[in-house]
């Protein structure tokens, strides 16, 4: 086995071990398009007229099993392989579609060119800046880029004609706070302004990347708790701010206020009481530091 397989299976497992993991099925959503999910990553797959559009295979051999459920349901070739964000556990397996486009936002070669476990592709062969279409004849896929969220190559997957959407790791599940784990890279207002963006298209499934549930009303949810979040924190540091200046809000920060700061509304969902505590700090930064 490769160097680059190991590795790659390696990090999976990891990143494994603190997300569910569901048996792996292949989802009709609607017409000609479809949710993968494996090992707790979920893919959308278009089948267009000529090809088929997959995202995130993740790993070479979560890639050559998706593979193979596509060509349970069609013959053609897989033809774009669209990447969510520059990620390396979303990113990998690329290869297994020979001849496929790597669409990926223009920053993520950047980042795979510094991988040293091999599991990146080598070469992202269409990148774009704003936003791009892709017409597979038969539907076109949107591909938007609003700034960073997780990661700095965020990008939203939007199929208008099917009602669907697509944006990796905004959100862990339905009713679930991100785990802290992966907060450290996450530019929270960005994933704030991303989240409420798709929160008000009109949508029959939204895909989060590591949930197997699509109900489009978990996007609602997690785009009003970061409503909520950034509201509660914002309030307190401009107190904070009016009666001692920054620097005594930044002393905040550090010391108590990230467990004074309660949302009680969400007091039921996973993670709450783990959690909350760093998302106040992040939030809180985000707002005096930026990103």
């Amino acid at each position: 086995m490769s160097k680059s397989i190991c590795t790659a299976a390696g990090i999976a497992s990891a990143i494994l071990l603190s997300i569910q993991v569901a048996q792996a099925e292949m989802t009709p959503l609607g017409e000609n398009t479809f949710h993968y999910f494996k090992d707790g990553y979920g893919s959308l797959v278009l089948i267009g007229d000529d090809g088929v559009l997959v995202v995130d295979p993740a790993w070479t051999s979560r890639a050559k099993d998706m593979k193979q459920e596509i060509a349970e349901i069609t013959e053609k070739p897989v033809t774009h392989v669209v990447l969510s964000h520059e990620h390396y556990d979303h990113v990998g397996g690329s290869e297994v579609f020979e001849g496929a486009e790597i669409v990926c936002h223009n920053t993520c070669q950047k980042f795979f060119d510094l991988d040293v476990l091999g599991g990146a592709p080598e070469k992202v062969t269409l990148s774009f800046e704003n936003s791009l279409k892709i017409d597979l004849g038969n539907q076109s896929v949107e591909l938007n880029h609003w700034g960073s969220g997780d990661g700095v190559g965020t990008t939203v997957v939007h199929v208008p004609s099917a009602k669907v959407a697509a944006l990796a790791d905004m959100y862990e599940g339905p009713r679930a706070i991100t785990d802290t784990m992966w907060l450290e890279d996450k530019n929270v207002l960005g994933t704030r302004l991303i989240l409420n963006k798709v929160a008000s298209w009109d949508l029959n499934h939204v895909l989060g990347g590591h949930s197997s549930e699509t109900d489009p009303q978990a996007v609602r949810e997690h785009a009003e708790f970061h409503n909520d979040l950034y509201d509660a924190v914002k309030a307190a540091l401009d107190k904070i701010i009016a009666d001692g200046g920054a620097g005594a809000a930044f002393a905040a920060l550090g010391g108590a206020l990230p467990k004074d700061v309660k949302l009680p509304k969400y007091a039921d969902w996973k993670g709450y009481e783990e959690h909350l505590p760093k998302h106040v700090w992040r939030t809180g930064m985000s707002i005096m530091h930026g990103g």
